[in-house]
C-alpha cells in the first residue's frame, strides 16, 4: 500500500513540473548560455552570475572568468552578474539579453569594484576633518557617488546618512567634518540611472581627544580644548621679578564653548601653588597677577568646573588663555598723603607704586565710584601690593569699596626701603569704574 502511495506522488510531481515547463516554454526549447567575465584587471573569478534571478540559473565564474548556465528557455532574459569581495566591495552589471539558439557572451566586462582609501585625518581646534578618497568607477553608465556614514558597520543606504553625491566619475574625493573623540563608518556607492551599480569596502574612522600645544608665547591668547574631565597643563617662560598678569576666557563670559573652566598656576615645580584653581564669575572674576620668584616656567592647570574639589566635570569644549607681561617702568607713582584717581575698565590691570620706608607703617584708603549691589553695572576693583623684586604680598586681591559698601583701611608694615607695587585689576563685568587711592604713614 505505501509502495503504491509514493509512486504515485512520484508520478504526480513529474506531470506538475512537465506542466510547468511547458506553460513557461510551450516550445519545448532550452539552450546553453556561456560566457567570460572581465574587468580592467583581467578575468573575474567566482562572480555570480544569474538569469532572471532563478536559482536553478545561476551559476558562479571560474578561475579564467568563464560561466555556463544551461537549460534556459527561449525569449527575453535578464542577465545579472556581481562581484563580491570579503571587504564588502561589489560591482554589478545587468543586461537583457535575446535567446533563441546557444549563446556565447565572449567579454562581459564587469566594472571594477571602487576602494575607499583609509581616511586621513587632519585635526582642528574645534573638529577634525576627514579626508575620503576614493578609486574612479570604470561603469560606462555611470550617474553618481554617494557617500553614507553610519555609527556602525552595518551600512547600506537604508541605514547611513547620505553626507555627499557627485555626479563625475573624477569627482572621487570628499572632506566630512568629526569631533574629538568620535566613531563612524564610511561607505561609496556607485549608482546609474537604475540604481546601484557598485559599493565600496567600509571603513572606520576614530578621532582622538584634541592634542594641545602646552607652550604660551606672552601676549598673545592661547586658545585650547578642553575635553571632559581632562586635566590640561600648560607653561610660559617667566623672568625672575616680573610681574604677569593671567587672563583666561570661557563659555561663561565669553564666546567660547567650554562653558566654565577652573585656572590654577604653579611654580616651576608644579606642586606649589601662586594661586589655587580659580573661576570666572560675573561681577567679581578677574585676571590673576603673580610676580615669578624664579626664571622658569610657570605652569597652568586648566580643569572644568568642579573638578578641583576632587569632582567629575562633563564641561568640554574651547577655552582661551593670555598671558602679559605688565612693565614696571610704565608704572604710574603714587605720593604718599595724596589722594589720587584711576580709571579702570573690565579685565584691565593698571600697575602703580610708593617708595617705602623700612619699618614704617602705611594705611591704604581704596575705594570706587561703584555704587554697588546686585544690580550695578560698574565693575569691582581687586587690589594686591607687592614688595618690589620679592614674591611677598602684603595683601592680595583685596575687594576695593563701592558707594554702597565702603571698605576699611588696609595697614602693612614695610619690610623694606624699596618701592612697594599695587596692581588694581577690573572684574569682568559692564561699565568702567574710577578707583580712588590714599596712602599714609600711620
Amino acid at each position: 500500500m505505501c509502495k503504491n502511495i509514493c509512486i504515485s506522488l512520484i508520478l504526480l510531481l513529474v506531470l506538475f513540473f512537465g506542466c510547468e515547463k511547458n506553460s513557461v516554454n510551450p516550445d519545448g526549447e532550452f539552450f546553453t548560455v556561456e560566457g567570460k567575465v572581465l574587468n580592467s584587471a583581467g578575468p573575474v573569478e567566482n562572480a555570480t552570475v544569474k538569469i532572471d534571478n532563478a536559482l536553478n540559473w545561476t551559476t558562479k565564474t571560474s578561475s579564467d572568468g568563464s560561466f555556463t548556465i544551461k537549460d534556459v528557455t527561449k525569449g527575453s532574459h535578464e542577465l545579472s552578474i556581481k562581484q563580491q569581495s570579503d571587504n564588502g566591495q561589489f560591482s554589478i552589471r545587468n543586461e537583457n539579453i535575446e535567446v533563441n539558439k546557444d549563446l556565447l557572451l565572449e567579454a562581459l566586462l564587469l566594472p571594477k569594484p571602487v576602494h575607499l582609501e583609509e581616511a586621513v585625518i587632519d585635526q582642528e581646534l574645534t573638529v577634525n576633518k576627514i579626508n575620503l578618497v576614493w578609486t574612479r568607477s570604470t561603469a560606462s553608465d555611470f550617474r553618481e557617488y554617494k557617500i553614507y556614514k553610519h555609527t556602525t558597520s552595518g551600512l547600506d543606504e537604508t541605514t547611513g546618512e547620505l553626507i555627499h553625491v557627485a555626479t563625475t566619475a573624477l569627482d572621487t574625493s570628499f572632506v566630512d567634518s568629526m569631533s574629538h573623540s568620535s566613531r563612524f563608518f564610511y561607505r561609496v556607492f556607485v549608482l546609474n540611472e537604475y540604481g546601484q551599480i557598485g559599493g565600496s569596502n567600509i571603513i572606520e574612522v576614530k578621532t582622538g581627544e584634541f592634542e594641545n600645544n602646552p607652550e604660551i608665547t606672552l601676549s598673545e591668547i592661547k586658545i585650547g580644548y578642553l575635553n571632559k574631565n581632562e586635566e590640561l597643563w600648560f607653561f610660559f617662560q617667566a623672568q625672575k621679578g616680573e610681574f604677569y598678569k593671567i587672563a583666561w576666557y570661557d563659555g561663561d563670559l565669553f564666546g567660547y564653548t567650554a562653558n566654565s573652566i577652573e585656572v590654577a598656576c604653579y611654580h616651576n615645580d608644579q606642586e606649589t601653588l601662586y594661586f589655587p584653581g580659580g573661576r570666572l564669575i560675573q561681577m567679581n572674576g578677574a585676571p590673576k597677577i603673580i610676580m615669578a620668584d624664579a626664571t622658569g616656567y610657570v605652569f597652568l592647570k586648566i580643569t572644568g568646573y568642579g573638578t578641583a574639589t576632587g569632582g567629575t566635570s562633563d564641561i568640554e569644549g574651547t577655552f582661551g588663555i593670555k598671558v602679559d607681561l605688565l612693565d614696571k617702568n610704565e608704572a604710574t607713582v603714587i605720593e604718599i598723603g595724596i589722594e589720587q584717581t584711576v580709571s579702570i575698565s573690565a579685565g584691565e590691570m593698571k600697575l602703580l607704586y610708593f617708595n617705602s620706608v623700612a619699618d614704617t607703617n602705611y594705611t591704604f584708603s581704596l575705594q570706587t565710584s561703584s555704587q554697588g549691589g546686585a544690580y550695578d553695572d560698574q565693575i569691582s576693583v581687586l587690589v594686591s601690593a607687592y614688595r618690589e623684586n620679592v614674591n611677598f604680598t602684603y595683601f592680595y586681591d583685596e575687594i576695593a569699596g563701592m558707594i554702597e559698601f565702603p571698605s576699611e583701611d588696609l595697614e602693612i608694615t614695610a619690610v623694606a626701603t624699596e618701592k612697594i607695587y599695587l596692581i588694581a585689576t577690573g572684574a569682568y563685568w559692564w561699565n568702567p569704574t574710577i578707583l580712588t587711592i590714599k596712602i599714609q604713614k600711620k
